[in-house]
């Protein structure tokens, strides 16, 4: 006798729905079905076939368009130079500068070694060329100071003293500034020299030895320098000022500069309006600034 499974199947097998004949709609329900799932298959490829067709169109456009080419060398973009010395230079700045009249320019560079160090590294000079001939004649001399990212530039070439030769001014930029260095140019013998601060009297406010100075104008304080014009000679006054108030104390210092020797002959410590106060531009005693000041006070670090 069949298990009760068995009786179950054979009982379900008889009592499913039997296609009469070709219009039945069981039959006609199986295909449709059938047709459906045929048609969906195709779909399916047909997709396919048009993702990969697209993909390959993609591949290929990309293809045409970053197409691998051979990169060109870099060259450099700091040439090595010489200017007459028996040492390669790079990342040279020139400026024009007078020796009694007569036109020359004053070079600040680096030394090469192995290539050109990147700003504010390696070892910087400042050297002038008096006679205009792209020899310097004067022996180089060492700028210490010098930190990235800038490093030392030439900053100007004013006549601090109104005696027909200009002098040297050489800045590194600081944070919100710049730091200022003289240097006194003579011919006989050919040399450039850091002009040095004696204050026989203790006036000033600035430190005896090497001449620098800042050259700000930020929202906390201000520092310059201007040259004045007397009948006894022409002196160049430093100032500094802080600007927190609507009034301030404006310090000075006014030095009188001969050859590598600037003495102080004057100081002075006055309250005024902060609009009255002596502002720092773009120029210093008729000279433009240079490097990254010379839109002062909009300069850039390059």
């Amino acid at each position: 006798m069949p298990s009760i499974d068995d009786q179950l199947r054979t009982r379900m097998r008889e009592a499913a729905p039997r296609a009469a004949g070709a219009g039945d709609l069981v039959e006609r329900l199986g295909v449709r079905k059938r047709r459906r799932a045929s048609l969906r298959r195709i779909g399916s490829i047909g997709l396919v076939t048009i993702v990969l067709l697209a993909t390959a169109g993609t591949y290929l456009a990309l293809g045409r368009a970053f197409r691998t080419t051979p990169i060109p060398a870099i060259s450099p973009t700091q040439p090595v130079e010489n200017l007459g010395l028996d040492f390669a230079i790079c990342r040279v700045m020139s400026m024009p500068i007078a020796d009694a009249g007569a036109p020359g320019n004053a070079y600040v560079f680096t030394r090469a070694t192995s290539g050109c160090p990147q700003p504010g590294e390696g070892t910087r000079f400042v050297a002038a060329d008096l006679n205009g001939d792209g020899v310097v004649e004067t022996p180089p001399v060492k700028l210490d100071g010098c930190f990235p990212p800038v490093g030392c530039e030439e900053f100007a070439a004013p006549d601090v003293n109104g005696d027909g030769t200009t002098e040297i001014a050489v800045s590194n930029a600081g944070a919100d500034g710049y730091g200022v260095w003289l240097f006194a140019v003579t011919s006989s013998p050919p040399a450039v020299e850091p002009i040095t601060v004696i204050d026989p009297q203790g006036l000033g406010n600035v430190q005896a030895g090497p001449l620098q100075f800042g050259w700000a104008d930020v929202v906390g304080h201000a520092e310059g320098a201007r040259c004045e014009s007397s009948p006894s000679g022409t002196t160049l006054t430093i100032f500094g000022y802080d600007k927190f108030d609507p009034r301030t104390e404006v310090r000075t210092t006014t030095l009188r500069i001969d050859g590598a020797t600037a003495t102080v002959i004057a100081a002075s410590n006055d309250r005024m309006p902060l609009a009255e106060a002596p502002v720092p531009g773009n120029e210093i005693c008729g000279a433009p600034l240079q490097g990254s000041a010379a839109n002062f006070p909009d300069a850039s670090a390059k």
